[in-house]
């Protein structure tokens, strides 16, 4: 798992291995910081980023990030849960 913060965000990124050797699914989790609270808040929890498959670890990690920063730009991270 990566974790990384994007501006407000805490971004939990990992990667599910498929039985059997079919590859990696990319999937995310973001926490945004809260000011009022002082605590960051869960505001996405375990979205497959894709239904795209990839052959590694890591190529599924940087679709996961990819997606991930597409949300936070158009503003719609917060509103697929």
């Amino acid at each position: 798992m990566a974790t990384e913060t994007i501006g407000n965000y805490q971004l939990d990124l990992t990667a599910e291995e498929i039985s059997g050797g079919g590859g990696w699914r990319p999937y995310l989790t973001a926490l945004r910081f809260d000011e009022e609270s002082k605590a960051f808040k869960c505001v996405l929890h375990g979205y497959r980023a894709c239904e795209e498959t990839f052959s590694t670890y890591p190529e599924a990690i940087e679709k996961a990030r990819e997606v991930a920063n597409t949300l936070i730009e158009s503003g719609r991270i917060e509103h697929l849960s």
